[in-house]
């Protein structure tokens, strides 16, 4: 079973559970990221392995929420991704018949779901910045991988990298995108290796390795 928790800059940890969250192996609740005054986001599964998202204030009140296309069997629901400083959440849902499909949360508790135009049954959401630019990836109906770029009113650039492979599960996939649209990713080439870089959206693509993050960030 797990259990979310957070720790201030103190080092004060605090440990808490999502109720309904199951309390079997690999059940429980999962904090997937933190907004700057504190709000948490994440995801619990349930008993009957369920997923169900959910945003935790700083002074512990915790909200549950699913996307309404979710499916209710075991592995499906609702996945967090993360949350930005005006509480905006993102993830994806699996739905009834394993569709998979991004969403968007405003604080307010407004859901939106979308597809990246290409995709097959897969669209993928990671990560959100300050802008509500959204990082991710989808897969085709080759099950190649793609990543994207959703900006807050919508709009959704595909992100393909030279020399990422374009057979079964080879790609690129989007991990994170930070304040200034900085892309940190990975990508999967035909010959089974997997590199990482940074794509900077103002100024061109450049591939960077993982371990070297110069942004500024």
């Amino acid at each position: 079973m797990s259990h979310g928790f957070v720790r201030t800059a103190a080092g004060v940890i605090t440990a808490f559970n999502v109720t309904g969250a199951g309390t079997g192996a690999n059940q429980g609740t999962f904090a997937a990221s933190i907004a700057t005054g504190g709000t948490i986001a994440g995801y619990s599964i349930d008993g009957s392995n369920v997923n169900h998202g959910f945003v935790r204030t700083s002074a512990g009140v915790v909200t549950v929420f699913n996307v309404s296309s979710a499916g209710t069997d075991a592995f499906q629901g609702t996945f967090v991704g993360g949350i930005n400083t005006a509480g905006t959440i993102t993830g994806y849902s699996i739905s009834g018949s394993n569709v998979v499909s991004g969403f968007v949360r405003t604080s307010a508790g407004v859901i939106t779901t979308f597809a990246a135009s290409g995709a097959g049954t897969g669209t993928v959401a990671n990560a959100i910045n300050t802008a509500g630019t959204i990082a991710g990836f989808y897969y085709d109906t080759s099950l190649a991988f793609h990543g994207f770029m959703r900006t807050s009113s919508g709009t959704i650039t595909t992100l393909d990298v030279p020399g990422a492979g374009t057979g079964k599960a080879v790609g690129r996939c989007a991990m994170a995108s930070t304040r200034r649209a900085t892309l940190w990713d990975i990508f999967l080439l035909t010959t089974d290796r997997i590199m990482g870089f940074c794509s900077r959206r103002n100024d061109g693509e450049s591939l960077l390795p993982w371990s070297v993050k110069v942004m500024g960030e």
